[in-house]
C-alpha cells in the first residue's frame, strides 16, 4: 500500500493523471457529439420507407439494417385520398377501428366513420386516434384482421423502415438480389441539411486523439518505469521480488488510467446534465 501512496504523491504522477484525464475527456466529448450528430442525421430521414411487392417475405427479414417490416395495402380513403394501410402491434385496434395521420384532425374527428376502398370494396372504419404514422401523411394503421382479410396472396405489399438510412444503398442491393420481388419503391424524406461532413471530421479527430493517447501512454509508461527504478531497487534490497515489482509498475499505470477514466466520466456526467438543462 505504501508503494502506491508514494507513487501518487509524486508531482509527475499527478501531471500524468491530468494529461490522461484531459485526453480521455476529449475522446468522450467527441464520441458524444458524434452520437448526437448521427441521431440528428437519421432524423433527417424520418418518414422514409421502402415499398416492395413480394410473395415470400422470409428472405427480406434476414437483410441487415432493416428495422421494421409492415404488411401493407394500397387503399383509397373517401374517394380521393390514396393511402397505404398497415398494421402495427403497438395499437390494439378492434376490427373496425383505424388510426389516421395528424394532418386530418381538422377534417375528421375521433369516432367519425370513414370509408375505405380496397380493390373496389368499400369498408367503413371508425377513427380511433391520430398519429404521425412513422412520419408520413399517406399511411394509416388498421387492425391485423383488416390486413389479413384484404391482402392479396400473390405479390403482397410490404412497407420497410431502416435503422440507418445512410446505408440504404446496401439494402437496395440486397433486395435486388432476391428473385421474387416484383417492385421496389424507395420513398426517401430528406432535408437539404446534412451532418455527414461534421461526422467525418469528428471521426478523423477521434483517430488522431486516440493515436495521441497511445503515444502519450507509451511515453509516460516508459518514464514511470524509469522513475520507479531507484525506489524499486530499495524495495528489492528489503525483500521484494523483481517480478512482483514489475507487476506493481503495471498496476500503477493501470490505476492511473482507471482514475483518469473515472474523473473524465464524472465530468462528462456533469456536462450532460448541463446540456439537458440548457435544452
Amino acid at each position: 500500500m505504501l508503494i502506491y501512496k508514494s507513487f501518487f504523491r509524486k508531482r509527475t504522477t499527478r501531471i500524468y493523471l491530468i494529461i490522461y484525464t484531459l485526453i480521455i475527456l476529449i475522446i468522450c466529448l467527441l464520441l458524444s457529439v458524434r452520437t448526437i450528430l448521427e441521431k440528428k442525421q437519421q432524423e433527417l430521414y424520418y418518414g422514409s420507407n421502402i415499398l416492395i411487392s413480394v410473395n415470400d417475405i422470409e428472405k427480406i427479414e434476414n437483410i441487415k439494417n432493416i428495422d421494421k417490416i409492415y404488411k401493407a395495402i394500397n387503399v383509397t380513403i373517401e374517394d380521393y385520398n390514396e393511402m397505404i394501410m398497415i398494421y402495427d402491434e403497438k395499437y390494439k385496434l378492434d376490427n373496425h377501428h383505424i388510426v389516421i395521420p395528424n394532418i386530418y384532425k381538422e377534417q375528421f374527428k375521433i369516432n367519425d366513420t370513414i370509408n375505405i376502398y380496397i380493390n373496389n370494396n368499400r369498408i367503413e372504419l371508425v377513427i380511433k386516434d391520430y398519429d404521425d404514422i412513422i412520419g408520413n401523411s399517406d399511411i394509416v394503421y388498421v387492425s391485423e384482421y383488416i390486413i389479413e382479410a384484404y391482402t392479396n396472396t400473390q405479390d403482397s405489399l410490404y412497407l420497410i423502415t431502416l435503422k440507418d438510412w445512410e446505408k440504404e444503398d446496401n439494402v437496395i442491393k440486397e433486395l435486388n438480389k432476391i428473385d421474387n420481388i416484383t417492385d421496389i419503391n424507395i420513398r426517401i424524406n430528406n432535408s437539404s441539411n446534412s451532418y455527414t461532413t461534421f461526422i467525418k471530421i469528428l471521426n478523423v479527430m477521434l483517430i488522431v486523439i486516440m493515436i495521441l493517447f497511445v503515444v502519450v501512454l507509451l511515453i509516460t509508461s516508459f518514464n514511470i518505469i524509469e522513475d520507479e527504478k531507484k525506489k524499486n531497487l530499495v524495495y528489492y534490497k528489503i525483500g521484494y521480488r523483481k517480478n512482483k515489482l514489475k507487476v506493481y509498475n503495471f498496476v500503477k499505470i493501470c490505476l492511473l488510467i482507471v482514475l483518469a477514466s473515472s474523473a473524465s466520466t464524472f465530468i462528462m456526467i456533469i456536462l450532460k446534465l448541463i446540456y439537458k438543462v440548457l435544452l
